[in-house]
């Protein structure tokens, strides 16, 4: 009978652990503006320490901001810089003036997608029988001002030649936003380009005579069908990509999420600066209410405990926040200097630029 002998041997293995802090700060950096932004204020739901303001919000009372009180301000050593660098570093420049708001407020929403076109109808100069035809083309768009099924539906429902139901669609796609009334997506950008009077234009082109390879991606196909070099075909196309290819979605609401830029270039005359875009990010603080509670003697040695727990986790967020502030500025100043040329004469001047050699300019890992 055989036996076998088994032997545990014992290995040692290195691994490297992240501190919770350092977990946040790296968690914080990479966030664009919008995800910090909803990040913060789920923070302050779990966190009670923490307080999330608006940057277009004043205080009720101007003597509450008043530094000659004579109430404990919250000084812990490793967050009272941190406070301060982020209360006076991260304000917002402009404010809005009364007269910019009350603009704002008297401006009337957009109507809706068939009104609009509705409105833009009714200021033609048409007969009876173009007008109707007109309307019942505008019902036939979807919310995305495509033709919402086969022209024949529409012949049989308005009793009316085909040729005045196709006029009737040719005169709605004169209207704005332009590609609406198309029948498919190349009919929807031509009429874009038609509208832009680049009808003689290499994009136009593309979709009349080559849009499946333009759908394709296939670049070097197009150059050589159209007679063009590869780079003029991808101009071409990179125009092609810019329009807009549900035109009505601009009234329905289903337009995708702005895009908050974290950085923006000012021209200085005679030089380029970086500034952050913090008018998006609320300002984070220490709950001073708490923080006296967190220092008063007479708070159960629990209710400290819970305190202290929640202060610490609310001094990493302010410190990561700072970090990822001071990180930003450094990363856009070293790409200004480097890469002025792209900033004032696009893509083309673009320089080759690792992440290496930028961390190793601003002095980060």
């Amino acid at each position: 009978m055989a036996i076998q002998q088994r032997q545990t041997a014992q290995q040692q293995q290195q691994r490297l652990l992240l501190a919770p802090n350092v977990t946040l700060a790296l968690e914080v950096l990479r966030m664009p503006a919008m995800e910090l932004q909803i990040f913060l204020r789920q923070q302050m739901e779990e966190n009670p320490l923490l307080d999330v303001d608006e940057f277009d919000e004043e205080p009720d009372d101007p003597a509450s901001t008043d530094t000659s009180t004579n109430e404990e301000a919250p000084a812990p050593e490793p967050v009272d810089d941190w406070l301060s660098n982020w209360q006076n570093g991260v304000q917002g420049e402009r404010e809005e003036s009364d007269d910019d708001r009350s603009m704002e407020y008297g401006i009337a929403k957009p109507e809706s997608f068939h009104e609009s076109l509705r409105m833009q109808l009714g200021c033609q100069q048409l007969s009876p029988e173009e007008r109707r035809v007109g309307e019942a083309v505008i019902q036939y768009l979807d919310e995305f001002g495509y033709v919402d099924g086969p022209l024949d539906e529409l012949v049989a429902r308005l009793q009316v030649p085909l040729q005045e139901v196709e006029a009737g669609l040719k005169l709605i796609q004169r209207l704005d936003p332009p590609g609406v009334g198309a029948r498919d997506l190349r009919e929807c950008l031509m009429i874009q380009l038609e509208h832009d009077q680049a009808c003689d234009t290499l994009a136009y082109t593309i979709l009349s005579d080559h849009f499946k390879l333009f759908i394709r991606h296939n670049l070097s196909a197009i150059a050589k069908a159209t007679h063009h070099s590869r780079p003029d075909a991808e101009e071409a196309c990179q125009r092609l990509k810019q329009l807009n290819p549900k035109p009505g979605r601009i009234f329905s609401g289903d337009l995708p999420p702005s895009i908050v830029p974290d950085l923006v270039i000012i021209n200085r005359e005679r030089h380029y600066d970086v500034e952050l875009n913090d008018q998006s990010v609320p300002r984070v603080t220490v709950s001073r209410s708490y923080y006296r509670m967190l220092k008063n003697p007479s708070t159960p040695p629990d209710a400290k405990e819970f305190l202290m727990n929640k202060f610490r986790k609310a001094s990493w967020l302010i410190k990561a926040i700072d970090e990822r502030n001071a990180t930003l500025l450094a990363v856009g100043r070293c790409l200004i200097t480097l890469q002025r040329e792209f900033v004032e004469h696009g893509p083309k001047t673009l320089k080759p630029l690792t992440q290496t050699q930028v961390a190793s300019l601003i002095g980060r890992h």
